[in-house]
């Protein structure tokens, strides 16, 4: 989180748990962390990655309401990008959801990819009045590979921002007010309320 007006993901410290478990198990993979009974310091790291992003998916910015919503995603894949598996700085909270975000992803990351750890991020992108997110720049390629690859543009998500434009416009809500009530309210999208001030 930066200012009142743009959002990026900022790390803190590594959760302890998460520390003590990578000191005791140096040689243990992901799927040992996290597997189909995952531990107590996946949950844990989990739930702080997700509070830390504000209950909002790292890309698409929908409210993750549950803990069991989200996945840990590696900005750099676990598969291409070993040593980065256990970077906390590495890690961010993505949706559960298979048509966009984390596991629409997967191996997909390169090197320009717009990572929402960088602070321009929220810069590069703008919206549609129909939902449709585009680079503010028509010929900024890493921009559109990275709409591309997280399938930010896939029918839900243009539908759920169409959705949200026309409710404030309908509502004639304050924008403050929607700024700090956009998890309450409309499930998130910060950016897409940011958008129409």
């Amino acid at each position: 989180r930066g200012n009142d007006k743009l959002r990026t993901i900022v790390h803190g410290r590594a959760p302890e748990l998460f520390k003590q478990w990578r000191k005791q198990n140096p040689s243990k993979n992901w799927t040992d962390f996290s597997g189909t009974n995952p531990t107590n310091a996946y949950l844990d790291l989990r739930k702080k990655l997700i509070s830390q992003q504000e209950k909002m998916c790292c890309y698409c910015e929908i409210v993750i309401e549950e803990d069991t919503k989200a996945h840990i995603e590696h900005l750099q894949d676990k598969h291409t990008y070993p040593k980065e598996c256990f970077n906390f700085g590495n890690l961010m909270a993505s949706c559960q959801h298979t048509d966009s975000c984390g596991h629409k992803k997967d191996k997909g990351y390169f090197k320009e990819m717009v990572s929402p750890f960088d602070t321009t991020c929220q810069s590069r992108f703008t919206y549609t009045g129909t939902g449709k997110i585009i680079p503010v720049k028509e010929d900024d390629k890493a921009a559109n590979k990275t709409i591309e690859l997280l399938g930010l543009n896939c029918k839900r998500l243009k539908d759920q921002r169409l959705s949200l434009i026309k409710a404030i416009d309908y509502e004639d809500i304050s924008f403050k007010s929607c700024l700090e009530n956009c998890i309450e309210w409309y499930n998130g999208f910060f950016t897409v309320i940011l958008w129409m001030e």
